[in-house]
């Protein structure tokens, strides 16, 4: 499973509050609150990635939740 977010050695807890981060099941669920909170879009940044596999993942996770 891949795991995208931030490997940084600060407390996760309130960075997630803020982040969309995680399994790809996990960006889909977060994705899925923001929708339900009434956004019909969203615009993400994913850097410092070196392949396309993981942003490749996060995209399926935007699209099954946004359409």
């Amino acid at each position: 499973m891949a795991y995208i977010g931030l490997h940084l050695a600060l407390d996760a807890g309130p960075l997630r509050q803020r982040l969309v981060c995680g399994s790809p099941d996990e960006i889909a669920e977060r994705l899925g609150a923001i929708r339900e909170a009434g956004a019909d879009r969203t615009t993400m940044s994913i850097r410092g990635v070196p392949e396309l596999g993981p942003i490749g993942l996060v995209a399926r996770a935007a699209v099954a939740v946004f359409g």
